[in-house]
């Protein structure tokens, strides 16, 4: 049950980062793209699928539905608000085009996912779930590069974190399990 419920709201937010991306594909022509809004969105596509995938193998391991409520409801709403400002509303987007809206939200969008991030990992120790290395070294380099990128101080800089970011999440999705 407990899973259904945030699962369905996981799906909701990449709902929203799609219908965003469709959206800008349809106003192309009046909107400019860019490329930083579309690195967030392909960010936060992958990382909430990745963080689905973990939560589903630990769903066997949480005897107690109160706190999966609890941790469902706290994750599934930080990711949905990080998904809703990946793109501008249709009013916005006229005003300060893609990249504009990106300078003004990135921030938030990352650091919401990488709260996510803490919250999973968190649930895991709690659970008794061991860590390798290969999995120690990756959130630590997964967690100072998103922290850098949030600190980045220019577009090409904060467009190099996406990409870095997305390679994790890649690597995490083809890599070791």
């Amino acid at each position: 049950m407990a899973f259904s419920l945030f699962g369905l709201v996981l799906g909701l937010s990449l709902v929203e980062v799609v219908s965003g991306i469709s959206l800008a594909i349809k106003r192309r022509r009046t909107v400019p793209p860019g490329y930083l809004t579309p690195l967030l969105a392909i960010y936060v596509l992958l990382d909430v699928t990745t963080f689905w995938g973990i939560a589903w193998t630990m769903r066997e391991l949480v005897d107690q539905i109160w706190h999966a409520l609890g941790f469902g409801l706290l994750v599934s709403a930080m990711y949905y608000v990080a998904a809703a400002h990946v793109f501008p509303e249709k009013e916005d987007a006229h005003h300060t085009g893609l990249d504009g809206h990106f300078d003004h939200h990135f921030r938030l969008v990352i650091g919401l996912v990488l709260a996510c991030n803490v919250v999973l990992i968190t649930a895991r120790a709690l659970l008794g779930h061991t860590v390798d290395a290969v999995s120690w070294w990756t959130n630590l380099a997964y967690f100072a590069l998103g922290l850098l990128t949030i600190a980045a101080p220019g577009r090409k800089l904060r467009a190099a974190g996406l990409v870095g970011l997305i390679a994790i999440l890649v690597w995490v999705f083809v890599g070791p399990a």
